[in-house]
């Protein structure tokens, strides 16, 4: 994550690589714990600016056939969507494009609602040369991917009082910005360092934690 050396940002990656190596996911929605959708989640701090991704579609065929399948599924239940709200870390981003698989599944499922803080895609653009040593995906593809990814992350700038109380619970420095955006968003943080999960504020998941979640509740 921001501000740690490369070794232990390459280190967090081949983790996030490991718990990647998936295949399938049920997409069918259910309803969210608290009941509210993505805006109705964020208007309630005034305090916190929000820039959304701008939303459009994928010429990657594979991404393509994923979306599709993704909506029917979800049309068949016939109710309106209810998703997870995540805030996601840089390590999760970073496995999904070195390996498609579930991780990559989960980010652009209908069943999670994914926010991160603004040096996420800085973050990503640093080591993007690494990540591409690490794939099997062409700089083409590896390119359409993350744009197709990064219209199922809305960007944003907590309030300093959020920044303020995330400083006083973050168990590592570096990733106070993650619980100041799960504060203001009211969301869990989807992370695979169980470092993060020494705080009791805000709830931590893994990727194979989610993946069994939904699993349990297709």
């Amino acid at each position: 994550m921001r501000g740690k050396q490369l070794n232990t940002q390459t280190d967090y990656t081949e983790k996030g690589v490991k718990n990647a190596k998936h295949n399938g996911l049920n997409t069918k929605r259910t309803q969210n714990r608290d009941g509210h959708t993505r805006r109705s989640q964020l208007e309630r701090g005034s305090k916190t600016s929000i820039r959304r991704a701008s939303s459009g579609t994928t010429s990657n065929p594979q991404i393509q056939e994923k979306q599709y399948r993704y909506r029917r599924r979800s049309n068949r239940s016939g109710t309106p969507p209810q998703t997870k709200p995540l805030v996601i870390d840089a390590n999760i981003l970073f496995a999904a494009l070195i390996v498609p698989g579930r991780t990559e599944e989960l980010i652009i499922s209908e069943k999670t609602t994914l926010y991160a803080p603004s040096h996420l895609f800085i973050e990503l653009e640093k080591y993007a040369d690494i990540i591409l040593t690490k794939t099997h995906r062409s700089r083409t593809e590896y390119d359409q991917v993350l744009s197709y990814i990064k219209k199922h992350i809305t960007i944003i700038t907590p309030s300093k009082n959020h920044t303020v109380q995330a400083r006083n619970i973050s168990p590592d420095p570096d990733d106070t910005e993650y619980f100041a955006v799960a504060l203001a968003c009211k969301a869990d943080l989807w992370s695979n360092d169980k470092k993060l999960q020494e705080q009791s504020l805000v709830k931590v998941w893994t990727t194979t934690e989610l993946i069994a979640l939904f699993d349990r509740n297709p």
